[in-house]
This record gives C-alpha cells, sequence and structure tokens, in this order.
C-alpha cells in the first residue's frame, strides 16, 4: 500500500487494525447467540471495530472525510483525480 501510495503521490496515513485478540469477549459471545438473525464471528467484529476506531480519529481530529482501504487494494492512477 505504501509503496502504491508514493507511486500516485498520496499523503496516507496507516491505522493500525484492531486484532482478534482485542475483540473483547463478551461482545463475540453476544454475536455468537443461537438467537440472532445475523451472527458475526470474531473476525469481522475485528474488521468493524478498525473502521470504528477511524471514525474515532476523524471525530478526534475534525475530518469530515476519509479514504479507508483494506491493506490489499489495488489502487488505479484514476484514485486521484477521484479523491480531489
Amino acid at each position: 500500500m505504501e509503496q502504491q501510495f508514493a507511486e500516485l503521490g498520496i499523503a496516507a496515513e496507516r491505522v493500525e487494525a484492531v486484532t482478534i485478540a482485542e475483540v473483547p469477549a463478551a461482545l463475540v459471545a453476544m454475536h455468537k447467540e443461537p438467537r440472532r438473525l445475523w451472527r458475526i464471528g470474531a473476525a469481522d467484529l475485528a474488521c468493524g471495530l478498525s473502521h470504528q476506531r477511524i471514525w474515532h480519529l476523524m471525530v478526534e481530529r475534525g475530518l469530515n472525510e476519509a479514504l479507508i482501504l483494506e491493506d490489499d487494494a489495488l489502487l488505479s492512477p484514476d484514485l486521484v483525480e477521484f479523491i480531489k
């Protein structure tokens, strides 16, 4: 990702993802309950919490927008124009 950003001239900040180990056990248990219509695994919860972490950073920094990408995204050269 860092190489792609550099090639496109995009300033980016990497935010550390929430790991499965960091997902509270009570949250995992709650989402595994058989009565739940949609059950969510620990990995998906970690992904959602990672995005939530970014939203908190945005609020703290007063940012109105951000582009959030997973670490395996392939960036198009058109991204630069899209961001503008």
